[in-house]
């Protein structure tokens, strides 16, 4: 039950931060497609059969709409035929939620080569029809997730290769608190975001000095520790300025610190930025250190 209401509080039309009338239009030839993807899933819908997949799935939808019912005919009885009416007749992004939830929904490992071969799929379509979008890959931690193309620059040029990075046995406490400020950020916990990105740095800056056998200067102070190990590592100081913007947001908007009197607000600008650059940083200095 849980993961289906936060499988909907994050699904592409929560975490998207392109304004709906500027969102890719899906063709109607690109929908009859993706349709057809979803109906030729191998799957039953008898109570019995694959996990209550399409229970499941109709759920989650439900949950992500925010209905008791889906807002179609109530003539059809079958929960999959329920789920492929709404399919055809929902928005463009309902229809993109949809896909997502279908994907979130994949249940057992033997089912998941079938789900593989589904998001290679959708991809193959938006690629194929020029639409717009992409399926992000699946991760360990997150089911594929569709983004504008102009988001997945972000994605491919900064998330993915600190996460690469940072596979490394040594930063596996690191690589959990990114995966974790990942997470807060897909189901818009942007505070708390912030907070577990400035975690995973400087578990970073940690491990290298202390594998390097430096001295680790100002304690609790991750400005000053970033100083002292890009300078080890021969980093030009000119990416120290950069850094000092997110050592500020980490005092200023994370939940890591009481926010006094004033409300503290923080937007998913905000939160977008911090990962960003943190990502950026964690690979940068990960790889100056294995060089």
């Amino acid at each position: 039950m849980i993961d289906r209401i936060r499988s909907a509080a994050a699904v592409f039309s929560r975490r998207t931060t392109v304004p709906r009338d500027k969102l890719p239009t899906i063709s109607q030839q690109t929908r009859n497609q993706l349709f057809l993807l979803l109906r030729e899933l191998p799957l039953s819908d008898e109570p019995w059969a694959e996990g209550h997949y399409w229970e499941s799935l109709r759920s989650s939808v439900l949950h992500s709409l925010g209905a008791i019912e889906l807002p179609i005919d109530r003539s059809y009885s079958g929960t999959r035929e329920q789920v492929l009416v709404y399919a055809h007749s929902c928005s463009d992004t309902e229809l993109l939620d949809l896909l997502e939830i279908a994907l979130s929904c994949s249940g057992s490992w033997e089912l998941q080569r079938v789900f593989d071969e589904f998001a290679y799929c959708i991809n193959d379509v938006f690629a194929t029809r020029g639409v717009g979008y992409r399926l992000t890959p699946q991760d360990r931690d997150q089911s594929p997730q569709i983004v504008v193309v102009e988001e997945t620059v972000s994605y491919e040029t900064a998330i993915e290769p600190a996460l690469q990075a940072l596979a490394s046995e040594q930063f596996a406490a690191a690589d959990q608190e990114f995966r974790t400020a990942l997470q807060h950020y897909r189901n818009s916990r942007f505070p708390d975001c912030i907070t577990w990105c400035g975690n995973a740095m400087e578990s970073v800056l940690v491990v290298i000095a202390q594998s390097r056998g430096w001295k680790i200067p100002g304690k609790g102070k991750m400005g000053i520790l970033f100083k002292s190990v890009i300078s080890e590592l021969g980093i030009p100081p000119a990416y120290q300025k950069p850094f000092d913007g997110v050592a500020t947001l980490r005092g200023q908007l994370s939940s890591a610190h009481g926010g006094g009197v004033k409300p503290r607000v923080v937007s998913q600008r905000d939160a977008r930025y911090m990962l960003a650059i943190t990502a950026a940083t964690i690979a940068l200095v990960i790889d100056s250190n294995s060089r």
